[in-house]
C-alpha cells in the first residue's frame, strides 16, 4: 500500500506542487504561521525589495554583474532595474496566479510574508500563506482565512 500523502499545509498548497511541476526552475516553500520570511545569504525579502535600500542594491547587482559579463560593458540602471522588476514580479506572480487558474482561490501575499533567492538553482520563494480569497461553492470557503467573494469577477478584483 502507498504511503499516505502528507496534510496540505495550506488552500493553495496543491497549486504550487504543481507550478513547481510545470516549471522545475522555480521552487515554493511554504512557511509555517511562526516563520518568518528567511533573509540572508542569497535571501531577500519583498519588504527589502520594496524598502529600496541594501537589499535592493544587493539584488540588482546580481543584473548588473551578468550585463557586464556577458556584454563586456555596464548597462544603464533602468536597464538593470527592468531585468531585476522581470526577474521578481515575473514568478512572485505566479505565487498568485497558480493558484486561481487551478483552484480559483486568490491568496493574499504581503510583502513581509515572501522571500526570494534567485542565486539558487531551482530560483527559491519562501511564502507565509494567510488570507485568501474562494468562491463560495469551495471546499475551503470554510476554512479560517478564507474570505468568499460572489462570483468570478469578484474574484479577478
Amino acid at each position: 500500500m502507498p504511503a499516505p500523502l502528507p496534510a496540505p499545509h495550506s488552500p493553495v498548497t496543491a497549486a504550487y506542487a504543481r507550478l513547481t511541476q510545470a516549471l522545475p526552475a522555480l521552487t515554493v516553500t511554504e512557511l509555517t504561521p511562526d516563520q518568518w520570511a528567511p533573509e540572508g545569504g542569497g535571501w531577500v525579502t519583498a519588504a527589502a525589495l520594496a524598502d529600496g535600500g541594501p537589499g535592493l542594491d544587493a539584488f540588482l547587482a546580481r543584473d548588473d554583474a551578468q550585463v557586464l559579463r556577458d556584454h563586456g560593458r555596464p548597462a544603464r540602471p533602468d536597464v538593470i532595474a527592468s531585468f531585476g522588476l522581470h526577474r521578481y514580479a515575473w514568478p512572485a506572480c505566479l505565487l498568485i496566479t497558480a493558484p486561481w487558474f487551478l483552484h480559483r482561490r486568490v491568496p493574499r501575499h504581503p510583502v513581509t510574508n515572501v522571500s526570494y533567492d534567485r542565486t539558487q538553482d531551482p530560483m527559491a520563494f519562501a511564502v507565509r500563506p494567510g488570507p485568501f480569497a474562494c468562491l463560495p461553492d469551495d471546499p475551503a470557503a470554510t476554512l479560517p482565512g478564507a474570505r468568499p467573494v460572489p462570483d468570478e469577477e469578484a474574484l479577478r478584483a
